[in-house]
């Protein structure tokens, strides 16, 4: 069979499914429109004025006279505009020559705060020596002055490798910014005849981590320096009259859309060919959000409107059925493609109501559950605590929840990732752990890695863990498959509505002789299908010591934390490139160690053609990760669920990320929630 048909063949069923949320378990979101920037919109009675609020004269770094750019704007139909010069106030008009009213037009005042990250100040006479950026947007506030943030792609560039990927870092600054100053509108996400494409990355970023809360208002605006920038670039704010006050309540309640000739993907831009929003009609009893718009008077085609939520399509089409779409989760947006150029909503802000459900369903007939436990090393007595939840208590919570919703969820084994402990040399840590673990002896199966944390990094020693979770804990239960030491490397054989499975419990950076006998286990049984877990192996690709780690590309790690002394440990790559990549039986590798990733996946094809789900949970706050088999649909639900809080993760919060660690990096639901598609039923690949 040709590898790369045969590849493509199986792994489209799978980027159509992997994404949905859980059918079961976590209930589909009914979607409730909660922000609507239009609400207060008459369309019947209002008019379209044009505005550029980002404008630069001779009085800084413009090449025309305030006059002159007055006068160009004005013969170009614009009714609104700042003259915002670099920590000028280039006000009043009349200082230059030109009365506003006489002209018909409103004229705002502000000028660009330019000694820190570029920020409009509007509707107030600013010029201020300020460096620090809170310090200057706080004088801002004090005026009553609004603000916008200028061109941010300046201070950020997407990865090489992941250029359609907003840092975390960078949205988690901005979304601080945002958050300590109310004065601060939005951004512009086009700039200058559109030099940062990728601000558009951000805002949508910032959308989705903030709405429906605080919403991010979009701004496209010239930054104008001498003729050939004028008029690209600008924004519509539909009015009554053309008033400061109107205008100020427009911007505040983000009444206004964003229009572009710049963003057109054709040689044939214009502004006569850009659209022009004249209605946006709510229907809340059928859940729909209708926009009508024109484009030289004719009505916009159907093929026009786009509707988006995270960067991706929802929907084209002027009507956007919300109520029961479970791709929104707290925001969409639409995007007007006309003959000659673009127009751009503001985003409406949703509430799900059950997303996600805090009841946990009982396990359909016909499935079983395999459940994972991530590090526990906050629940053993050590460790920095990265979660409001730490102590003995909630791992004791944990596995008695197990106990208790045996039967209802069906669960059939449990899987720890490693560190199960803090401190390898600690018995009182090993004391709790085993307390908590006692709880399911002999009553569910389970298996044990062994993390970086649970022995020696420099020599791979291990006595406590031997001590209290040695070989001879196990071996009466004919479950238990053994171990080529001391139960640090071990395997489990399950079977379950009709699926054979082997569990492999690898310990972190496993030495040769480690691989070579895990190669024979997974010979020995080739009709199993085979789940490993081990400690580390998704993450930062490369330690990044000193780097910052939301510069280092996440994948299967390359370094090794273990067995140090002697260079004997592996690193995930060479644990795949050496053993695991060779065996078509296995189907999944379970992983934990990486608090600052908290929660990744990964699909990889084997030698063999066999898909390899890759899956990290390091999470804290007592979430447990649920790995619920379907076999007569071929599919696995996986839930990321805290017996203690009684919830489910819909995204990390700042109090799971601990000092030095990013803050909320694994904020997206579809990184906890998810289905994965897999062959449960038929013949195990082989080689």
């Amino acid at each position: 069979m040709n590898r790369s048909t045969s590849m493509w063949r199986r792994l489209l069923p799978l980027t159509v499914a992997l994404c949905l949320l859980l059918a079961a378990g976590v209930a589909l979101a009914e979607n409730t429109l909660v922000v609507n920037p239009y609400a207060t919109v008459d369309w019947d009675a209002v008019a379209q004025y044009k505005a550029n609020l980002h404008t630069h004269t001779t009085q800084s770094d413009g090449k025309m006279e305030p006059s002159q750019v007055i006068d160009e704007y004005h013969d170009r139909g614009y009714s609104i505009l700042a003259l915002t010069d670099h920590n000028r106030n280039t006000w009043p008009w009349q200082d230059y020559g030109r009365d506003p009213a006489e002209l018909g037009m409103l004229a705002v005042s502000g000028d660009e705060l330019s000694r820190h990250h570029h920020t409009c100040a509007l509707f107030c006479e600013l010029e201020t020596e300020e460096t620090d950026h809170d310090a200057a947007i706080d004088e801002v506030a004090a005026l009553n002055g609004l603000a916008v943030l200028n061109h941010p792609g300046r201070y950020w560039e997407p990865a090489e490798d992941a250029p359609e990927t907003v840092p975390a870092e960078v949205v988690s600054r901005y979304e601080g910014l945002y958050n300590r100053h109310d004065c601060v509108l939005g951004m512009e996400i086009i700039n200058a005849g559109n030099r940062y494409p990728h601000d558009r990355l951000l805002w949508d970023a910032l959308l989705a981590k903030m709405m429906p809360e605080r919403p991010v208002y979009g701004f496209a605006n010239d930054d104008m320096h001498s003729i050939g920038g004028l008029g690209r670039d600008w924004s519509v704010y539909p009015l009554a009259e053309p008033t400061e006050g109107a205008m100020r309540e427009a911007l505040t309640s983000g009444a206004f859309y964003a229009a572009s000739v710049s963003t057109h993907p054709g040689d044939d831009r214009s502004v006569d060919g850009t659209p022009v929003i004249t209605r946006i009609t709510h229907d809340e009893d059928a859940g729909t959000i209708t926009v009508e718009a024109t484009v030289g008077g004719e009505p916009l085609g159907d093929e026009g409107y786009r509707w988006l939520a995270n960067g991706e399509t929802l929907h084209v089409g002027p009507t956007l059925q919300y109520r029961d779409d479970d791709r929104i989760h707290n925001y969409a947006r639409l995007e007007l493609l006309g003959t000659g150029g673009t127009a751009f909503t503001n985003a409406f802000g949703f509430l799900s109501e059950g997303d996600p459900d805090t009841a946990l369903d009982p396990a359909p007939e016909g499935s079983f559950t395999v459940v994972v436990l991530p590090d526990t090393q906050d629940y053993s007595g050590g460790g920095s605590p990265s979660g409001d939840l730490t102590g003995p208590e909630v791992f004791n919570a944990i596995t008695q929840w197990i106990v208790d919703n045996r039967e209802a969820q069906r669960i059939v084994f449990v899987s720890h990732v490693g560190d199960i402990v803090n401190s390898a040399g600690a018995r009182e840590e090993w004391e709790i752990a085993r307390g908590a673990l006692d709880r399911l002896h002999g009553v569910v199966p389970y298996g044990l890695g062994v993390g970086n944390h649970d022995m020696s990094g420099s020599t791979g020693a291990k006595p406590l863990f031997e001590e209290f979770f040695g070989v001879d804990r196990f071996t009466g239960f004919d479950w238990y498959g053994g171990s080529p030491d001391n139960n640090a490397n071990s395997y489990q054989l399950i079977s379950a509505e009709g699926v054979d499975l082997l569990f492999m419990h690898l310990e972190c950076n496993a030495p040769d002789e480690a691989l070579q006998w895990a190669g024979e286990v997974l010979d020995r049984y080739p009709d199993r299908r085979a789940i490993i877990t081990t400690h580390m192996w998704l993450g930062p690709i490369l330690y990044w010591g000193d780097f910052s780690y939301n510069d280092m590309t996440k994948g299967r790690m390359q370094w090794s934390k273990c067995y140090r002394k002697d260079d004997r440990g592996n690193s995930p790559q060479q644990m795949w490139d050496k053993v695991i990549r060779f065996h078509p039986n296995v189907m999944m590798v379970l992983c934990g160690d990486q608090r600052s990733t908290q929660a990744m996946r990964m699909q990889t094809m084997g030698e063999y053609d066999n898909i390899v789900n890759e899956i990290l949970s390091d999470i804290r706050d007592g979430y447990i990760k649920l790995l619920s088999f379907r076999p007569a649909e071929n599919r696995i639900d996986v839930m990321t669920y805290s017996p203690s809080l009684g919830t489910f993760c819909d995204g990390t919060s700042e109090t799971m990320a601990g000092p030095r660690q990013p803050i909320g990096i694994a904020t997206d639901i579809t990184k906890h929630q998810f289905i994965l598609s897999a062959d449960l039923t038929g013949p195990v690949p082989t080689k």
